[in-house]
């Protein structure tokens, strides 16, 4: 049982193996196709390169194999000679040698004469795809069995007569071309599309002149006249033109209205008319080359019928020669519209005159309640004014009353201190034999000198004497090193002498802000340096301390609270100045008080103003 199982086993594997190497080989790699496409002129003409740009587009996106496209411009406009054919042809020939083409692709006429005529000798037997040729153009080319295409309708009757029916009174039709092989064909075509206008119209063809004298000939035209420009790829000098450029010279210069065939041209000076497109053709074309490429024959794929020419005309050029956008055939394309003001805003007009309507009914019953108010505020005004002074002058009389004790425990109770610590060491220099003794009067001592200090620092806060002895400058300064030297804040200072500037109510004033400003460093900044400056600027003066500490927390900002800020305010606002505060978190605060000198002295009957946060 063991010998016929192992055998099947076996089988069942090698089986396995087979199936995944069969499945793992790699099929034949995809074949490169290669498509020449074939141009009677420059790609960079515009018409031409929305034509390569559509074609190359699609055919790309649309193969599932890679595509190799390989471009040739024949440049007839601006080179042509008897030999010019065959020396391409041989150019051709010899370039493409060992490439193999699969799809030949021609756009416009003369390329696919070329294909017609010499193309055979170069890539025999390889199918062609046209695109931008009318039907009458094949008429008289022997069209090979392997040729297929897109074809465009050229047509000039139409916008002849559209020109007419808006310029009913035109007697003299004005045409314009160049003198290319192209434009010789197409003016050839419109010449004979307007025979039949010949009995009531007279017909100028200007094709021969120089750009120069054309455009002079057009700028003197007489009026009843109407200007139809076909194309010019060459002028009657044989200067090379991109037909789109010369369709903006020539209408610009002319003295008449110009309208064209091709819709490539709006936007460049025409009128409109009918106009016909080549803008789906490199699409189409490509859609029948890949069709092609995936093995569907030539003779299988009808040409593409061309669409309709489209009425668009620019609005712009309308309104220059006076023709009425009611008098457009129905189903017109009006392009370049700009619309007048009340066709844009029109709903955003009558909305506003509904709310101005409203506002001024609101205004109206509102008239009334503003004289009241006008009065109530003049009353809050004048009340506001009061309290100002009030409080200016209950700050004032706490600094006289604060002078006055100061004074009292500077010269009283200081002195006698003074006295009780004097005696207390004497005693202490001759009470060797007592040490109880000794005990009490060095306790004595201790005692008083704090006292000492501890009155004469109440009496400096009450009223700083350096203000009196000294001046607010010096003040402030010994101030500043009193702090510095009693704290691990390291402080600089910059103080202009502004002794006598002020009276000695609003040097107490300031003096009080910078003492609040200290504290607060010192208290709440942890801060390591700071700097207080002190600057007399033409009729002002200028108070700033700065620290680099933590800064003002949101919730001291939003309130105004904090750190002593209200105070400091209130003390500027008595002066008539402004109070500012920088602060930003982890970056230290700026504190900065201004005074104007002329306002100083009107203290309290200042508006308030309220700190002011950056």
């Amino acid at each position: 049982m063991l010998w016929i199982a192992n055998p099947m086993i076996t089988a069942f594997r090698l089986l396995s193996v087979m199936v995944i190497l069969q499945a793992g080989t790699p099929g034949p790699p995809p074949q490169t196709r290669h498509v020449l496409l074939l141009f009677d002129e420059r790609t960079e003409l515009p018409g031409l390169s929305v034509l390569n740009a559509d074609f190359l587009n699609t055919l790309r996106s649309g193969s599932a194999d890679p595509v190799e496209i390989y471009t040739e411009e024949m440049d007839l406009s601006r080179f042509r000679s008897d030999t010019y054919f065959a020396h391409f042809r041989d150019y051709l020939r010899s370039k493409y040698a060992a490439k193999s083409i699969d799809v030949a692709v021609a756009a416009m006429g003369p390329s696919l004469d070329f294909l017609v005529k010499d193309g055979k000798d170069v890539f025999p037997g390889i199918p062609i795809v046209f695109c931008g040729v009318d039907q009458r153009e094949l008429d008289n080319l022997a069209l090979p069995a392997s040729a297929t295409g897109v074809l465009v309708k050229r047509e000039f009757r139409p916008t002849l007569e559209l020109a007419l029916r808006l310029h009913p009174e035109t007697r003299k039709i004005v045409v314009v071309s160049g003198t290319s092989e192209f434009d010789t064909r197409l003016v050839e075509q419109a010449k004979a599309e307007f025979h039949s206008f010949e009995e009531h119209l007279a017909f100028t063809y200007l094709s021969a002149l120089p750009m120069p004298k054309l455009l002079a000939e057009l700028s003197s035209l007489p009026p009843q006249t109407v200007v139809l420009y076909t194309t010019m790829f060459q002028d009657g000098a044989g200067t090379p033109f991109v037909p789109h450029e010369a369709a903006e010279r020539i209408a610009a210069a002319s003295s008449a209205p110009v309208y064209g065939f091709l819709d490539q041209y709006m936007g460049r000076g025409i009128v409109g008319g009918q106009l016909y497109s080549v803008g789906k053709q490199g699409e189409e074309a490509a859609k029948l080359t890949l069709q092609i490429l995936a093995g569907t024959s030539p003779q299988a794929l009808r040409f593409v019928e061309p669409e309709a020419g489209k009425l668009i005309f620019d609005w712009r050029q309308l309104r220059r020669w006076r023709v009425p956008e009611n008098k457009l055939p129905p189903g017109s394309i009006v392009q370049f519209k700009q619309s007048t003001f009340w066709e844009l805003y029109r709903w955003r007009i009558i909305a506003v005159i509904v709310f101005v309507g409203l506002q001024s009914l609101l205004i109206i019953a509102l008239l009334a309640q503003q004289s009241r108010r006008t009065r109530a505020e003049a009353s809050r005004q004048r009340s506001e004014v009061s309290l100002q002074k009030l409080t200016g002058q209950l700050m004032y009389l706490q600094e006289v009353e604060r002078r006055r004790i100061a004074g009292e425990l500077h010269d009283g109770l200081g002195q006698e201190l003074a006295i009780i610590r004097n005696r207390a060491t004497i005693a202490l220099q001759h009470s060797g034999e007592m040490a109880l003794v000794t005990d009490q009067l060095r306790e004595i001592s201790d005692t008083a000198y704090s006292a000492i200090n501890g009155v004469r620092e109440i009496a400096h806060n009450l009223r700083p004497f350096e203000l009196d002895r000294f001046g607010l400058t010096q003040a402030v300064d010994s101030m500043i090193e009193r702090v510095s030297n009693s704290f691990s804040v390291r402080f600089s200072s910059s103080l202009d002498d502004i002794n006598g500037l002020l009276s000695t109510d609003s040097e107490t004033v300031i003096y009080r802000i910078v003492q609040e400003g200290l504290n607060n460093i010192v208290k709440h900044a942890d801060a390591t340096e700071a700097r207080v400056t002190l600057k007399h600027l033409g009729d002002e003066v200028a108070l700033t301390v700065e620290d680099n500490g933590k800064g003002i927390e949101m919730e001291s900002r939003a309130t105004g609270n904090g750190f002593g800020l209200v105070g400091i305010q209130e003390r500027a606002r008595m002066l008539g100045g402004s109070c500012t505060v920088d602060s930003r978190r982890g970056q230290g605060t700026i504190l900065t008080v201004r005074l104007v000198l002329s306002d100083v002295e009107m203290r309290g009957q200042s508006p308030r103003s309220p700190i002011s946060w950056k």
